[in-house]
């Protein structure tokens, strides 16, 4: 006994080298969630603007538009950041004084593989 053995082919002498590819994940088709929820304010003041947004990712931005019959009067858009479907977020919209009439807002969202929901609109009241 005491004897080594081997392969005589060599492969014993050959290391092994490992290459495990682990598959690609799905693409990200689905849209984000988002729901504008009534709000109101007072001329001359602020204004919060809330709704609620989620997706799978973890992560969306948005954009909130005030519009007044078919015209676009404030624009805001967020960054991309970390969303929480149990929270409820806010823009902040200073109304103008001279700002009368029925308006609404509305909300888009998209997630980091640039899938788009909305837009989920809601009435503004204004005082």
């Amino acid at each position: 006994m005491g004897e080594s053995a081997f392969d005589s082919a060599g492969a014993d002498l050959i290391p092994w080298v490992y290459d495990v590819n682990a598959p690609p994940p799905p693409p990200d088709r689905k849209r984000p969630q988002v729901k504008a929820v009534s709000s109101t304010g007072t001329r001359g003041k602020i204004a919060q603007l809330r709704y609620t947004v989620s997706d799978d990712s973890g992560r969306t931005r948005e954009q909130v538009t005030v519009v007044k019959g078919r015209r676009t009067i404030f624009r805001h858009s967020t960054k991309l950041q970390p969303s929480d479907p149990h929270a409820a977020y806010k823009v902040e919209w200073r109304v103008p004084r001279s700002v009368h009439g029925a308006l609404r807002f509305c909300v888009r969202a998209w997630d980091p593989s640039g899938n788009r929901a909305g837009p989920s609109c809601a009435s503004l009241r204004i005082r």
